[in-house]
């Protein structure tokens, strides 16, 4: 898993596959999402990034994040990046029926999570951070063996 956190624009990015991800890492992410969407003085804009070809996280992994996104400010902003159209879908599909009470979308691409988030956080500088945070993500942590590896936190 990557991690990546900007202050001055308030966004926090994770980049994961979760094929790959422990029960510690998941919960490493909700507690983070948590943290960030819930800070004093407004919640953090929140990106995660899911690698096409990795599994859907498991039936107690999409609980906690639902439990979590119970715990949230209504004006935080998260955003879940999938190349996989039935990933997309699924989310879509469930989040309309238990709607979150924050604002969330689900995009294609890294373009389109950048448009999102600047829909909700206006400030011209937030592009451009979460453009270096893209930029800073390791493009494909591939272990020896040829499987995903994790990648270092920062």
């Amino acid at each position: 898993m990557y991690f990546a956190v900007d202050d001055r624009h308030r966004l926090a990015f994770f980049r994961f596959v979760s094929a790959e991800l422990s029960d510690e890492q998941w919960m490493f992410y909700v507690d983070g999402f948590v943290r960030y969407a819930s800070m004093e003085g407004g919640p953090y804009a929140i990106v995660a990034e899911s690698e096409l070809g990795s599994a859907m996280p498991n039936a107690k992994w999409r609980q906690r994040f639902a439990d979590a996104g119970a715990r949230v400010h209504s004006d935080a902003v998260f955003v879940l990046i999938t190349k996989s159209a039935v990933a997309r879908g699924i989310v879509t599909a469930v989040n309309w029926l238990r709607p979150f009470r924050f604002h969330y979308g689900v995009v294609a691409s890294r373009q389109e999570a950048t448009r999102f988030v600047c829909g909700y956080r206006p400030d011209p500088g937030v592009s451009a951070a979460l453009e270096a945070a893209f930029l800073r993500a390791p493009s494909a942590p591939v272990g020896r063996d040829g499987r995903w590896a994790a990648a270092p936190s920062s």
